[in-house]
């Protein structure tokens, strides 16, 4: 099957506004959340370091720390601080979050100081945690967050062949100056999905295990621990390092 691609133009802001936490608050009225300290400027504390109920977080005076507790909420602190990190959430929530986040940071090849946008090795853009890169791992995708790829500028008329397993393979023509491509319908993503992705210049196509959301996430902290649970590491850090 051949098809047409079809790009995108704009959906920057609806992306972005994913991971958008409204309403964070530091207040005294909980100490019942745990947390995970997913930044910091502080010599004391460690991204992935968890902090236990009624554990107190000290910061010198020009630090500083932002935590999530259980609750998807996230705490920003700022020292000089010796006190509890509350969310103000008044309890709940899932200490699985905290766990997931800890162990998403505290992974071996993770680089916490540096979670900002990387490139690949076509020049696109990775720092878009719903961009699928073409290379062997898993992709993570969730509900009204459109699927694309991405190149880099200047790239002349393409042809991409995606072959789900088992399938046909599906060749989508990719225009010379668009710079973003919908996955295509024809080949839409299914939970546990391996397909099978043809760039040109590579005589291996590249394996891609995609991961579906059954439903709509309660929060960007919520996709995040998803994410990284799912093995879709690279999409779970960037979507962390957009919280603040």
């Amino acid at each position: 099957m051949k098809i047409q691609g079809v790009w995108r133009h704009g959906c920057g802001a609806l992306l972005a506004g994913l991971a958008i936490v409204v309403g964070l608050a530091l207040t005294t009225k909980s100490a019942k959340a745990d947390a995970v300290v997913i930044r910091t400027t502080a010599p004391s504390l460690k991204a992935g370091q968890m902090v236990k109920t009624g554990e107190k977080v000290s910061l010198p005076a020009g630090a500083t720390a932002t935590l999530v507790g259980k609750d998807g909420k996230t705490i920003s602190l700022t020292g000089p601080f010796n006190g509890l990190a509350e969310s103000g959430g008044g309890g709940g929530g899932d200490p699985q979050v905290v766990a997931a986040l800890s162990r998403l940071l505290t992974a071996k090849g993770t680089e916490t100081s540096t979670l900002g946008a990387t490139r690949s090795a076509s020049g696109a853009s990775k720092d878009d945690p719903y961009v699928v890169i073409p290379t062997d791992g898993d992709h993570c995708q969730v509900a009204n967050a459109p699927a694309v790829m991405k190149r880099a500028i200047g790239i002349a008329d393409e042809e991409i062949i995606i072959t789900p397993e088992g399938g046909e393979p599906i060749t989508v023509a990719w225009a010379a100056g668009e710079l973003e491509l919908l996955w295509p319908e024809a080949a839409a993503m299914k939970d546990k999905g391996v397909y099978f992705v043809k760039v040109p210049g590579r005589s291996k196509p590249w394996r891609i295990v995609t991961h579906v959301a059954s439903k709509p996430m309660s929060s960007p902290v919520a996709t995040v621990a998803w994410m990284a649970d799912q093995g879709c590491r690279r999409q779970a850090l960037v979507l962390l390092n957009q919280l603040h």
